[in-house]
């Protein structure tokens, strides 16, 4: 198993929240903090950085295990030199609103020029094209354009939120990284044909249990990540609160993930100050110190991380991230299975455990920019839901898909959880179904129950209507999401009333079809 983390730190010249003085000093540190370690790591500039010469010389002057690459994202200088009009407020010659600081609020060939307009500077400045690029969101347009013209490996963007600073990502790798869609950034494609020869990773190493739910408490500001910044919201957990750091490493890199197992850490160098971030950083630094030397973790930049992959698999490989412990010293625990067909997260809390989010991902299915502008502050991305247990959910009931006998919760008295090189098995110990399985690979979910199938049920509990959601059939669901219409199609077991899936000689399995 390798256990990658990357040191990511993106870089603005400008930002109207705090002083040019200050994020300069901020970045300085940043450095001067990871330099003693030795560690590769990886800093992406914004253009603006590119114009200013204390930032030009200060990277010139970098370590040789010092990556650079490019943050982009649009900024006021950068829209004037290709001919356009900022869009941003007045007075911001950055602003984070979608409409004028993404990419996806510019039309594919106004994309382009401003692609290219950073991507030749960049090389003026520093002699190459950047081999990684992150933004907070890139478009599947763009994401190919920086494949196919200037062959970056790897590119960075937004954990899986709901809303945060305008941003919904929601639906696809929970972590780890994938091979997008040429029609959605988010979601892997299927086949070959339909692939962008880039690497996708998911930032900032979101709380595996907590994070998914933190946005039903409606404060979009909420997180649950690595980033030291989160000590601006205080909260006892994130980056900032060093327990947290230490129970999120060791749930992290634990032995699983299929694949691989990955983390970012690194912070900004605007809208927080240093005091916010020093502390957090240094002790995550300390802590990846530490990993490093036992021989359990492996730093590498963004580009090589993606080098790695691309040599190891032609396609989005199969990832996991599970957690058996709980911070905050409940009884509570969480597995999450990437696929390129699907994900899904199982949870569970006491001795009951549920589905909490199922997704499919279809490479035809669109995302909103792919050809059109957005042209509002927010901007959301997505894929195909079955089950979302934050859409479904209310504070009050937690949606879920659950396995019952007799239409009542199967309590299990204990669970085992193992991975094989194809996909991973979480087994569950019942008294009403004896050894209860779910076995995850990547065209296939199967559900086994040793005993008593014919009383034995899964059954969609939810506070809210299933959105997609529109006829049952014996052997499948028809769903429509977005105007995008879909099916789900068990192999084994059948639909019953309201949804329920029924199994067949002890067996519920969903297949996944081989064309999209």
């Amino acid at each position: 198993m390798k256990n990658i983390v990357n040191i990511v730190n993106f870089v603005r010249g400008i930002d109207t929240r705090v002083t040019k003085e200050s994020m300069f000093e901020i970045t300085k540190r940043e450095y001067g903090l990871i330099e003693r370690y030795g560690f590769h790591n990886t800093f992406l500039l914004q253009y603006d950085t590119l114009q200013d010469e204390k930032y030009v010389s200060f990277f010139k002057n970098r370590s040789s295990v010092t990556e650079i690459g490019l943050w982009l994202e649009v900024v006021e200088s950068l829209a004037e030199a290709v001919g356009l009009k900022w869009r941003g407020r007045k007075g911001y010659p950055f602003d984070w609103h979608c409409h004028c600081g993404m990419l996806v609020g510019y039309t594919p060939e106004e994309r382009e020029k401003l692609i290219d307009e950073a991507m030749e500077r960049f090389r003026a400045v520093y002699g190459a094209y950047p081999k990684s690029v992150g933004s907070w969101l890139l478009d599947a347009y763009s994401l190919r354009y920086i494949a196919d013209r200037y062959k970056a490996d790897a590119v960075c963007i937004c954990k899986e939120q709901w809303g945060t600073d305008g941003y919904t990502l929601w639906g696809g790798y929970f972590n780890q990284a994938y091979y997008p869609s040429v029609n959605n950034m988010l979601c892997p494609a299927q086949t070959k044909e339909k692939q962008v020869d880039i690497l996708v990773f998911r930032m900032l190493g979101s709380d595996p249990i907590d994070q998914y739910d933190i946005f039903l408490k409606n404060s979009v500001s909420d997180v649950i990540t690595m980033e030291p910044g989160c000590k601006a919201f205080g909260g006892d957990a994130g980056g900032h609160v060093p327990e947290w750091v230490d129970w999120y490493i060791k749930e992290t890199f634990c032995g699983n993930g299929v694949s691989f197992q990955y983390t970012q850490i690194g912070q900004e160098n605007s809208c927080f100050t240093w005091e916010h971030i020093k502390d957090g950083l240094g002790y995550q630094l300390e802590r990846i110190a530490e990993g490093v030397k036992a021989g359990k973790l492996e730093v590498l930049t963004l580009g090589e991380s993606g080098r790695w992959i691309k040599g190891k698999f032609a396609m989005s490989p199969v990832c996991t991230q599970t957690a058996f412990c709980d911070f905050r010293g409940g009884d509570r625990g969480s597995v999450w299975i990437n696929t390129k067909n699907y994900r899904m997260n199982i949870y569970w809390e006491g001795n009951i455990f549920h589905i909490r989010d199922f997704y499919l991902f279809h490479e035809n299915y669109r995302e909103r920019y792919l050809d059109a502008v957005c042209t509002a502050n927010d901007a959301a991305y997505d894929n195909l839901p079955v089950l979302d247990g934050l859409k479904n959910s209310t504070e009050e009931k937690r949606a879920g898909i659950f396995a019952q006998y007799r239409g009542q919760n199967i309590a299990f008295e204990s669970y085992r959880y193992e991975e094989r090189d194809a996909g991973a098995r979480l087994e569950f110990v019942t008294k009403e179904a004896g050894k209860l399985a779910l076995e995850f690979t990547e065209d296939q979910i199967r559900v086994n129950t040793e005993k008593n199938a014919e009383d034995f049920s899964l059954c969609a509990v939810t506070a809210k209507p299933l959105i997609a959601v529109r006829k049952y059939e014996k052997k499948r669901v028809l769903l429509e999401y977005n105007g995008y219409e879909y099916a789900l199609d068990l192999g084994m077991g059948t639909f019953g009333e309201e949804g329920r899936v029924i199994p067949e000689k002890g067996q519920i399995s969903v297949i996944f079809r081989k064309s999209v």
